[in-house]
């Protein structure tokens, strides 16, 4: 994940910073959704925070999910040895 320090600057009605600890229980939380699912719930999180509090910092968020997938390594080695690997 990557983002801007408008994500954790956003202030409430009684200017308290969302701040990196309610992020992170948001993705914490959200570890099972996709990645833009996720980008969506700290999304509606940050504006449920703020509450229609003017916000003076722009918010940029990145969200990646890497699928791992676990290899033979005897296969792929074998492969390898034979040309066939890519």
């Amino acid at each position: 994940m990557v983002y801007t320090d408008g994500v954790l600057d956003a202030v409430n009605t009684e200017q308290e910073q969302f701040g990196e600890e309610r992020l992170r229980e948001t993705v914490r939380t959200s570890l099972s959704l996709s990645a833009s699912e996720i980008c969506r719930r700290i999304a509606l999180r940050m504006d449920a925070f703020s509450a229609g509090s003017p916000q003076w910092d722009d918010v940029t968020l990145v969200v990646v999910k890497v699928k791992s997938e676990v290899a033979d390594l005897s296969t792929v080695g074998k492969e390898l040895q034979e040309g066939h690997g890519d």
